[in-house]
């Protein structure tokens, strides 16, 4: 029974019903185009923004680089800290016979006051005598 009414009440609808029908209908997708242009819009800067994170990650080493960076940094720095071992264990050696050195002078330059001493005073008890 609906489906006749509705069908006698469009039979009765003029042409200038239809035209604004038309219109708003019309209208309707314009808007709903200019609702997909923004979405659009916003889906493009989504996009640009996803391609930087890509671009960033592409440059983002893997682990396996980055175990492999921090094993020959490991590598570096062990083989660096024995080679200034050696050189530290060099140096010592170094000042040790230095002092040593130093040491043997100021013993032979003490036992040469000392025996200069002794010198002085036997001439002066040889003079007093």
């Amino acid at each position: 029974m609906e489906v006749l009414e509705t069908e006698a009440q469009m039979s009765d609808w003029s042409d200038d019903k239809l035209d604004h029908l038309d219109r708003r209908v019309d209208e309707g997708f314009e808007r709903m185009d200019k609702g997909f242009e923004k979405v659009d819009q916003r889906f493009e800067k989504v996009d640009a923004r996803v391609a930087r994170v890509e671009q960033r990650l592409a440059k983002t080493p893997t682990r396996e680089e980055m175990n492999q960076g921090l094993g020959e940094l490991r590598k570096e720095t062990n083989q660096g800290l024995g080679e200034l071992r050696q050189e530290m264990n060099q140096g010592f050696g170094e000042l040790r016979q230095g002092i040593d050195k130093a040491q043997a002078m100021v013993i032979g330059l003490n036992r040469t006051l000392i025996a200069g001493a002794i010198g002085v005073i036997a001439a002066l008890i040889g003079f007093h005598g």
